[in-house]
């Protein structure tokens, strides 16, 4: 008595594997940059946060910005920046978006490309949404709501946010 595998026992297990691990893998692709969105959103809230602490402890005005230049901000917030309203120059954090977005679209109250903080914490009458334009995924869309307050919630689902990430 022989033992052991045939030539076809072994490729016709080969061929299944390879057949159940293709199914596997773009699911697990779609399940990193899942992971990739939440960190992201969270880290736009984290920011938020953070620059509603550090003007409340500075007593001054901080802005968040998207990062175009030393000086200048960006509605485009795939790459943002927290720095002292009075000196854009001098940075207090910044952050790289790392998800495959098509966009992260900062949207304003009066065309606003940044959202900023006054010495007590407060937003300056500024309330906006940043959009996050998944570049793949339609139901990884999503938007940061900033209240007038400094409330920062995200949100999921909605009519606005595929209709805003189409444009």
């Amino acid at each position: 008595m022989n033992k052991g595998f045939t030539l076809i026992e072994t490729i016709v297990i080969t061929a299944i594997i390879a057949i159940i691990s293709s199914f596997s893998i773009s699911g697990l692709h779609y399940f990193i940059e899942k992971q990739k969105v939440i960190a992201d959103s969270n880290s736009v809230i984290q920011i938020i946060s953070l620059a509603k602490s550090n003007a409340i402890k500075l007593n001054q005005a901080v802005m968040i910005c998207g990062e175009k230049t030393d000086t200048a901000c960006s509605s485009d917030w795939s790459s943002i920046k927290l720095v002292s309203k009075e000196n854009p120059v001098n940075l207090i954090y910044q952050l790289k978006l790392k998800s495959n977005l098509a966009t992260a679209k900062w949207s304003a109250f009066q065309r606003k490309s940044y959202l900023s903080f006054n010495g007590r914490g407060f937003t300056e009458h500024l309330n906006g949404s940043l959009y996050l334009c998944h570049n793949r995924y339609k139901n990884l869309h999503r938007v940061i709501k900033v209240a007038k307050s400094g409330r920062a919630r995200i949100v999921k689902t909605g009519n606005n946010l595929n209709q805003r990430c189409q444009s």
